[in-house]
Order: structure tokens, then C-alpha cells, then sequence
């Protein structure tokens, strides 16, 4: 297997390297987005694995990306000199563009999810939705489903009634009133696969020219 290294002469002197540092920043970003990926790619593979499980999955790479987007638009001008940033300016003047936009894929859907459901928990949103879910269930005459479990192990437990309030809020704000919830949210999904590879695309770039000096690749043997 082989490693990127920083050499050993170097570290004294790479704490205070704000370009390195830089790189690190972007690399904590990147590694989120990707391990969440991960977990996306085995759970879609997975016919046990529960709509629960692939909501909240959803949920939580919406906040890591708007959440690594803001920051990259917060080091713009630490990095923009950068031949890897003039690289995909263009690409990254669009997507700062769509945090700006409020009708936005990025700002109206992934922040809305990082602001009020997967970070700060809004009671206001438990509120309201709680209440439009027992009306519904009053006019239809069907009882709410607080949680279920195929098993009483943890894995196969779900709280339903939480996971219906999140997806029943963002769903509201979702284009296409002649589509389903289902065909909503798969397509949440792949606008969100779609943004996810392109924003990691700009790290990978980003990340690879600021460790550039400072790092070098060895075989695991020869550390």
C-alpha cells in the first residue's frame, strides 16, 4: 500500500504552513463526503436496508456538502490564486452562485436540510408537521406509527414518526406537484449525487496542490 507522507525534517516548521493547513481544512470536507458514499453505494445495494435508513443517509450528505461548500466559499480568497482553483473557477462560481440563490437546489433542499433538520433539530418544523400528519390520519382514520422493528435488535428499529416529519418538511419545498413523494425524493438524490461529484472533484484538485511541497508518496515498507 502506499502513503502520502510528510517528511519528518519538515514538521517543525509545517505547523505554521497556512497553505498546508489549508489542505487539511479541505481534506476534513472531502473525507465526509466520501466515507458518506460509501455507506450511500452498500445501503442502495442492500434490499434489507430500510427507506429510513437511506432517508437519513440523505439527510446527512445534504448537511456535509452545504456544509463544506460554505467553508470552501470562506477560504475563496486564501485560495483563488491557486492554478487548481482558476482550474474550476467556472465550476465554482456557479455553485457559490446557487448558495446564493433561495430557489436554489443547494440553498432551498441541502441547507435548508443542514439549518433545520440535521444540525439544530428546528422544534418549530416537529411542531407544524406533527400537527398536518394527526389531521391526516384523523380524516383517514388511521393510526400513527411512532416506531417500528422487524426485531426488536437496534439495526432493524426505525422511528417513523420522526422520519416522516423530516422528509414530509423538505418535500414541501421540492418542484414537481404532479410527482409522488418516492419520485421526489429519488430524484433529491441524484441532484444530490450529482452536486456531491463535482464539488469532491474541486477538493481533490484543491487539496492536491496545497500538500504539493510538502508531502510525498512512499510504499509502506519503505517508512
Amino acid at each position: 500500500m502506499n502513503r502520502i507522507i510528510v517528511k519528518k525534517d519538515l514538521l517543525p516548521k509545517i505547523k505554521n504552513v497556512q497553505n498546508f493547513i489549508n489542505g487539511i481544512q479541505l481534506s476534513r470536507i472531502l473525507s465526509s463526503l466520501r466515507y458518506n458514499l460509501i455507506i450511500y453505494e452498500i445501503i442502495d445495494k442492500e434490499n434489507s436496508v430500510t427507506l429510513n435508513v437511506k432517508l437519513n443517509n440523505f439527510m446527512n450528505h445534504a448537511a456535509i456538502l452545504c456544509e463544506g461548500i460554505r467553508n470552501l466559499k470562506g477560504l475563496k480568497s486564501k485560495l483563488k490564486k491557486l492554478k487548481s482553483y482558476q482550474k474550476n473557477r467556472s465550476e465554482i462560481e456557479r455553485i457559490f452562485m446557487e448558495l446564493k440563490n433561495n430557489n436554489s437546489f443547494l440553498n432551498n433542499i441541502l441547507c435548508r436540510v443542514r439549518n433545520k433538520i440535521v444540525f439544530h433539530f428546528d422544534k418549530s418544523i416537529t411542531n407544524k408537521i406533527f400537527e398536518e400528519i394527526i389531521d391526516e390520519c384523523i380524516k383517514e382514520q388511521k393510526n400513527v406509527v411512532f416506531a417500528s422493528g422487524k426485531t426488536e435488535l437496534v439495526k432493524d428499529m426505525a422511528f417513523d414518526l420522526a422520519d416522516n416529519i423530516d422528509i414530509n418538511y423538505i418535500l414541501k419545498f421540492v418542484d414537481g406537484k404532479t410527482e409522488s413523494n418516492e419520485e421526489k425524493f429519488k430524484a433529491m438524490v441524484q441532484n444530490l449525487l450529482k452536486l456531491s461529484e463535482s464539488f469532491s472533484g474541486i477538493l481533490d484538485d484543491l487539496v492536491t496542490e496545497l500538500i504539493q511541497g510538502y508531502c510525498e508518496v512512499v510504499e509502506e515498507n519503505s517508512i
